[in-house]
């Protein structure tokens, strides 16, 4: 696979773009620039649902031009890889993703002891940077709650890992804060002002957000800078700040409320503009954020209770969204601009509810292969116990209704056990194992209920692989599992709902 970018072949693409954006600055329609300033292009939004490893908190997106691939990179997860930064990749524009990497293979020993107890990186931010082909990631050390707070930097010359010239180079420390500070030094985010200036900005919660001047290629703090605080909510909370340039003005986004606590979160994105990158950041109203202005542009929307986390990429943005169940998930969508302020609406939806089912109702599922039914092996009512497949008997735990999710997605939740179907230990491949396990509403807990004739078939949102008989089996105590999604006998399920509901 060739590297996202090669320096070589990109210099004439970026000399017609400059050409084209001159044409369109006269006409009055030139595209808009990236989070670091470059003209490039505007690839479009995903359509409908997105599928794949959608747990990516804090998504910093990184958008392909044409068939380049796409990135996201995440708030690490402790047992993966120690908590460094995972990368994500997609191959067809954003519509599904997969984990292909991480940023270090393990947290650097100074992090570990400049900020103890330190489980896993935060908020990474990726910027690149044109004169020397190289993406700079920030991201953040802490513990929940805590102000010992750390930005570090590593750079790279591709975020591919099968690239041969990927290799992580950690540049050590930005900024730190410390118990009384008056900021959080977490939620870097990084701008190349008209003029080539770098700023950094950074904060969470305390007094809110601040700028910093930066240094240039070091990507550390500029000799003698200190931050200007810009934004904050008088002790409520923000934090996740981003900065973009737009036409005259400069946009700062931030989340706005309560992350992480599932369907209790209250996180929006909010909005101010200026025309300087360190403000005075004023919202629709004439508010300074710094006074606790800040015009939320989303925050509920679908069946999602709360939204942020944000960053944008050739006109795109992406988020996190929690939802009415607790489960989170990354979106995209790309923003528009109306009279000079971005208005955004949620992702694509695309999938909607499956006139196959009614969520009010307890189903026998049985095979259109074996004729056999859905049960959970030895009637447990405990997590990690396996689905197979059984003579039918009626009993509960042989029921399962369909709990809607969103995007035409639901969760198979057991009677006898009140927990749902899972995919295992998040195993994206063709013959993994399924179980019960408590309803967190994850995408590998999703499935979307497609008609097949008279039966339907149940497609994964986290493997996009569909619920198959394993091995064409028909014997009763054989095992259900996942694969290639096919249409198949073995992969089509007849949903007879239980009398007596």
């Amino acid at each position: 696979m060739k590297p996202l970018v090669e320096p070589r072949r990109r210099r004439p693409w970026l000399s017609a773009a400059l050409a084209l954006a001159v044409i369109g600055a006269l006409l009055g329609t030139a595209p808009a620039a990236t989070a670091d300033g470059r003209l490039d292009c505007e690839p479009d939004a995903p359509t409908g649902p997105m599928l794949g490893e959608l747990g990516s908190h804090d998504p910093a997106l990184v958008a392909g031009c044409k068939d380049e691939p796409w990135y996201v990179l995440a708030t690490g997860w402790g047992p993966f890889n120690d908590g460094t930064v995972p990368i994500r990749q997609s191959l067809d524009r954003g519509q599904s993703w997969r984990t292909v990497g991480s940023v270090f293979d393990s947290k650097p020993a100074w992090v570990e002891e400049a900020v103890p107890g330190v489980d896993n990186l935060w908020a990474p931010a990726v910027h690149y940077d044109n004169k020397s082909a190289t993406y700079y990631v920030y991201y953040s050390a802490s513990t929940f709650g805590s102000q010992r707070s750390l930005i570090g930097l590593a750079t790279n010359t591709t975020l591919d890992p099968a690239d041969p010239d990927y290799e992580w180079v950690d540049r050590g420390m930005v900024f730190e804060s410390h118990e009384g500070d008056p900021y959080n030094a977490i939620d870097a985010e990084i701008l190349a002002d008209r003029h080539g200036a770098h700023y950094m900005v950074f904060g969470s919660w305390w007094n809110g957000i601040y700028v910093l001047e930066l240094d240039w290629p070091s990507g550390k703090p500029a000799a003698g800078a200190e931050p200007v605080h810009v934004a904050g909510q008088g002790g409520d909370g923000i934090e996740g700040p981003t900065l973009i340039r737009h036409g005259k003005y400069y946009y700062l986004f931030v989340s706005l409320g309560v992350c992480c606590e599932g369907a209790d979160s209250t996180y929006s994105i909010a909005v101010g503009r200026s025309t300087s990158p360190t403000g005075p950041f004023l919202d629709r109203d004439g508010v300074d954020m710094a006074d606790g202005g800040g015009t939320v542009v989303l925050a509920e929307h679908g069946t999602n209770v709360a939204t942020g986390g944000q960053s944008l990429d050739k006109g795109l943005i992406a988020y996190h969204s929690y939802d009415q169940a607790g489960g989170f998930a990354f979106g995209i969508e790309r923003f528009e601009w109306k009279r000079g302020w971005p208005v955004l609406s949620g992702p694509a939806a695309g999938g909607e509810p499956s006139p196959a089912v009614d969520t009010d109702a307890w189903y026998e599922i049985t095979s259109a292969h074996s004729e056999l039914a859905l049960g959970i092996e030895g009637a447990s009512t405990e997590g990690g116990a396996e689905l197979v497949q059984q003579e039918p008997t009626g009993e509960a735990h042989q029921q399962w209704r369909f709990v809607y999710s969103d995007n035409g997605f639901y969760r198979l939740v057991n009677r006898n056990s009140s927990l749902a179907l899972d995919i295992f230990e998040w195993n994206d491949q063709p013959g993994a194992t399924i179980v019960q396990w408590d309803d967190l509403n994850g995408v590998n807990q999703q499935w979307r209920v497609e008609q097949s004739g008279g039966a339907v078939t149940l497609l994964n949102r986290f493997s996009a692989l569909s619920l198959t008989v394993w091995d064409g089996a028909t014997d009763p105590g054989s095992r259900i599992s996942q694969d290639t999604p096919t249409g198949g006998a073995d992969q089509q399920w007849v949903l007879d709902p239980v009398s007596g509901n």
